[in-house]
């Protein structure tokens, strides 16, 4: 299989408005292009990456790796937060069980703003819908 996809690729929602900000987001901090960033709508991803759901991937953020492992949740955050200059130096703050509960809850809380915002958004009759 010839690998048309650069890896890592971090998994987006790109008709979900905060899914799309947090993309952004990384990528100004991603100044050595880190990661690759594609919409879980591309389903050429899925022909390349048969091991992935389209299901899982449009309920959980995703990171195929070199190795083709996969992170999902709060795992590719605890991942993202290591790769950045400036973030990286208290990356050892996760290891710690308190530091895991702490991502933990705060993917949680970003999963629920997730859902609210996108189901908001597919509900409002200003919004562009593709």
């Amino acid at each position: 299989m010839t690998q048309k996809f650069q890896l890592p690729i971090l998994l987006y929602d790109h008709e979900c408005p905060l899914c799309v900000r947090f993309k952004q987001s990384l990528e100004m901090m991603d100044r050595y292009k880190k990661i690759n960033y594609h919409s879980l709508h591309e389903k050429e991803i899925f022909n390349e990456f048969p091991f992935l759901s389209e299901k899982e991937c449009s309920e959980v953020v995703h990171l195929i790796l070199e190795d083709q492992s996969v992170l999902r949740g709060p795992e590719v955050l605890t991942y993202l937060i290591k790769q950045f200059p400036g973030v990286d130096r208290f990356s050892w703050l996760l290891e710690t069980d308190k530091g895991k509960k702490v991502v933990d809850f705060f993917y949680q809380k970003m999963e629920e703003l997730r859902h609210k915002t996108k189901s908001l958004h597919e509900e409002c009759p200003r919004c562009p819908k593709n």
